[in-house]
Order: structure tokens, then C-alpha cells, then sequence
């Protein structure tokens, strides 16, 4: 459907988004204070204007063709305010008594040539020849009230309401998942769709997918999705499953791999005296400790301020400071091309000075690194 000037709906939405944008305008406050988005607000308007453009058109022609009756158009489905009015002939100007006048009525009463913002209810010329005059006289001055009728088509109209609201807000979190996991993400809004409804167990993983993959930034490198996930796996599964259960939950846990090997680090083990390293239930060899002496690389010192808090623990002992002393000795007598890197925890600016050291020192070496958006980690998980 083309709107007057030559636009479709669909274009009218865009100039007007583009034009709220301009003057600043990221929503719209109603009365009772909740804020539209303005690319919402844009719908609702173009459509509203088209509304009111076609019902103004057709009572601009009737008055040129001095003709004074129009009829309201009627749908199966209908809101509660229109299921009163929708189907009846009116008087444009009032002076046919034998029908109601169309100014009288929600909307048309304050000049808006439309019952209400949205509204798909639209006026037709109407001709007396064509149609059953004394019906029309009779159904358009029964009460101005909900026939009991009707409320079959309103509770339809509520249905198709609450399917359409569904679907807008599906569409918002199809863009969401799309956005975070990429290629990871269902092919399409239907089969997203497809899954939410008919499918919980996919369902289920895919919100899970979604949590983890959000809560992660890349620090350094790249990493997509599936990568992301299968460190995470990793990752979480060793700390979880393999310390002993007071440091399950406790201090921050990274996985490392380069040349098809995978290493883990915890910031609660350095030693191999440590309980914790003792106890620890999986491979000893995958676990990367502490370099006690000869380190290479300057992590802050006690008193230094590290995002933006004065430092009070020895940074030397965090995971990915281990990880890029250990990769700088094995650098020494293996050839490394890549290495990706996990960090439950958001990375410190200490490690991420480490990090630019390594990257200076081994400018060969591609390194990617991802880390939590914060310092809670996995809390909740």
C-alpha cells in the first residue's frame, strides 16, 4: 500500500526514526509513564497517519460529490472501543438524523479522522441504492454499547493482540540472540520460534548458550562463539568437578590452549605442596603453577592502583599471569602460532599489561583472549 506521497509504510517508519534520531529523541513517555521506543513510535504514528489520510480522503470526496453518509467498516476481529462503532452508517455533517454523526464519535470527535492510533477501521462512501437502507438505520442507532455479539470478535481481537505482541517480542529477541551468537544462533525467526514453543530442551540449551556467550568479552584476538562455549565447557567443568569442594566456587579459574594442548590455572593454586593442587582430581600435568623465580614479565606491585582500587594482592598469582610466563618457557623450544585463552573472571589491568608484554615480546604469536564482562565470574552458575 502506498501512503500519499509516493512511501510505503514501511519507509514512512524509517524517515520518521531517522528524524526523532536527528532531533535526539530515543522515546516517547505516555501518560501513564511508560517509555515507547521511538522506532515503536514510528509504527505506531505511519500507520496512524495512513489511517487517517484514507479516512480523510474519503470524506473529502464524499463532500465534493455532496454526498453525507459513510459507513464504518467491520472485522471479525475487533478491539473493545471500535467492536462499539464498527459497522454503522453515519452522517458527516449531521444533518441526515437518520443516522448518527461520524464527528460525535472516540477520535473523529477531536478532529484525528481515526477512532484510535493503530486502528484498521476505515469509512467507506456509502450508497443508499446498494444497500438494505432501513437495516442500516436501524443497526446504526442501536445502542452505542457492546452487543453481546461481539465480544466473540473482541476476544479474538485480544488473541490476535496477544499473538502479535508475542511475535514483536520474539522478533526483539531473535535480533538479541542473533547478535550475540552469530552462526550459533537458529537460522531464522521461525526456527527460533520453532524452538522456543515446541522444543524446551533445545530451548533450554539455547537460553544457556546465550547467558554464557553474554557474559563474556574478547580482551585481545578474536574468538567466536563455538570457541567461546567449548573454553567455558572446559573450563567450568575442571573447576567444578575437579578441585576439592571449598574451591569449587572460589577464586578465579582460566583454561588455556596452543599446539592441541589444554592447561588449566587457579588463582588458589601456585604450588605443588598446595592442598589444593594435591587434591586436585584431574591430570596434575594440566594444571600451570606458580613461576616462582625468574618471572619476565612486571605484574603490579602491592599499593598500585589496578581498575581504579589501590592493589592488594601479589598480581603475580593471577591465572593469565601464569599462563603467559608458562607460554613464554614453552616458546623457548616450541614453535606456538596461536593461543586462545579463557578467564572466568574479568580480566585486571595487570594482566592485561602482561598480556601486551607477551604480545611485544612473541609479535608471531597470535593471541586471543576472552574474560567476563565482571569480577563476579561464575556467581549463580
Amino acid at each position: 500500500m502506498k501512503f500519499a506521497t509516493g512511501q510505503t509504510i514501511k519507509q514512512l517508519q524509517d524517515e520518521l526514526v531517522n528524524n526523532l534520531i536527528k532531533r535526539g529523541i530515543g522515546g516517547i513517555t505516555d501518560k501513564r509513564g511508560r517509555v515507547i521506543p521511538f522506532t515503536s513510535y514510528a509504527e505506531l504514528l505511519s500507520r496512524s497517519i495512513v489511517a487517517e489520510t484514507q479516512n480523510t480522503c474519503v470524506m473529502n470526496v464524499a463532500k465534493e460529490h455532496d454526498k453525507d453518509l459513510v459507513k464504518m467498516t467491520q472485522h471479525n476481529t475487533t478491539c473493545p472501543i471500535c467492536a462499539v462503532y464498527e459497522g454503522r452508517v453515519y452522517s458527516l455533517t449531521g444533518k441526515d438524523e437518520r443516522f448518527p454523526k461520524l464527528s460525535n464519535i472516540p477520535g473523529f470527535n477531536k478532529g484525528y479522522n481515526n477512532i484510535h492510533p493503530r486502528c484498521r477501521h476505515r469509512i467507506t462512501p456509502y450508497i443508499e441504492k446498494y444497500n438494505d437502507v432501513k437495516e442500516d438505520i436501524k443497526n446504526s442507532n442501536r445502542p452505542f454499547e457492546v452487543d453481546k455479539d461481539k465480544e466473540a470478535s473482541i476476544k479474538a481481537y485480544q488473541e490476535e493482540q496477544k499473538e502479535k505482541a508475542r511475535l514483536r517480542n520474539d522478533k526483539k529477541d531473535y535480533e538479541k540472540y542473533s547478535q550475540i551468537l552469530g552462526e550459533e544462533a537458529p537460522k531464522s525467526l521461525q526456527s527460533f520460534r520453532e524452538i522456543k514453543y515446541n522444543n524446551s530442551e533445545q530451548w533450554n540449551d539455547l537460553k544457556e548458550n546465550f547467558k554464557i556467550v553474554d557474559s563474556y568479552k574478547v580482551d585481545f584476538g578474536s574468538v567466536n562463539v563455538r570457541k567461546i562455549l567449548e573454553l567455558d565447557k572446559l573450563a567450568f567443568d575442571a573447576k567444578r568437578n575437579k578441585q576439592i569442594s571449598r574451591f569449587k566456587k572460589q577464586g578465579n579459574f582460566a583454561v588455556l590452549q596452543y599446539n592441541d594442548h589444554t592447561k588449566f590455572a587457579s588463582s588458589r593454586i601456585a604450588y605443588a605442596t598446595d592442598t589444593e593442587y594435591i587434591k586436585f582430581k584431574g591430570n596434575k600435568e594440566d594444571l600451570v603453577l606458580l613461576k616462582d623465580e625468574g618471572r619476565v614479565f612486571k605484574t603490579s606491585e602491592l599499593g598500585d592502583i589496578v581498575d581504579c582500587e589501590e592493589n592488594k594482592i601479589p598480581r603475580h598469582f593471577d591465572t593469565e599471569a601464569k599462563f603467559f610466563e608458562y607460554l613464554n618457557d614453552v616458546a623457548k623450544n616450541e614453535e606456538i602460532n596461536e593461543i586462545f585463552m579463557l578467564s572466568e573472571k574479568k580480566m585486571c589491568e595487570s594482566c592485561r599489561n602482561v598480556a601486551k608484554q607477551f604480545i611485544k615480546k612473541h609479535p608471531s604469536i597470535k593471541v586471543n583472549v576472552v574474560s567476563s564482562k565482571t569480577f563476579d565470574g561464575w556467581k549463580g552458575r
